[in-house]
């Protein structure tokens, strides 16, 4: 959203009439990997975010997510970790907490980090939240089968790592590649 209203005071600054403002924000797609919807199956959206390489990225991408959503339903399946880049995990920890009905983390030197700060915010909110849901996968297409398995109709399931990608992937866009074969396996 905070780039949406960037490029319309952009435009404005810039004399752009709102009509051409108005097409080109309906007919802009996203970027590629970038809260990209990839699939709908059985009432499941499939988004893959696997540029979102740092914890605020992944915030952002669940806030928005969740703004789609009937309030106080946790209806996001995370797919996140990788390796590690010196990130602070621990304002995701939180937003994870509160709003994700499941995380699957892959493998990588930044995963216990991540791990550690959501079972510390975890346990400190535990009386109100029932069971941690969480789970380790060393393959996006196992996290990805795993995901489908368990997701209900309404549900969304988010490829957005906070992470780097190497060690299991060249680079992130090959990570989002990954995401989609195994997406579209599932049909």
């Amino acid at each position: 959203m905070t780039n949406i209203l960037a490029a319309v005071t952009v435009a404005r600054l810039f004399n752009v009439p709102s009509r051409i403002i108005k097409k080109t924000l309906f007919e802009f797609n996203g970027l590629q990997g970038r809260l990209e919807l990839i699939l709908e199956l059985k009432g499941v959206k499939y988004f893959n975010d696997t540029t979102a390489t740092i914890p605020e990225a992944t915030i952002e991408a669940i806030n928005s997510l969740s703004a789609h959503m009937a309030s106080n339903s946790n209806r996001l399946i995370l797919i996140a970790g990788g390796a590690d880049k010196n990130l602070y995990f621990g304002k995701l920890a939180d937003l994870i907490v509160e709003k994700i009905k499941y995380v699957f983390l892959l493998s990588g030197t930044a995963t216990p980090k991540l791990e550690e700060e959501i079972k510390k915010r975890f346990l400190s909110t535990n009386a109100k939240l029932g069971r941690l849901h969480l789970r380790k996968f060393n393959s996006i297409e196992k996290a990805v089968a795993a995901a489908a398995k368990i997701a209900k109709d309404g549900d969304m399931v988010l490829l957005s790592p906070s992470c780097a990608s190497f060690g299991m992937f060249r680079h992130e866009f090959e990570r989002g590649e990954k995401f989609i074969e195994a997406v579209n396996k599932l049909q």
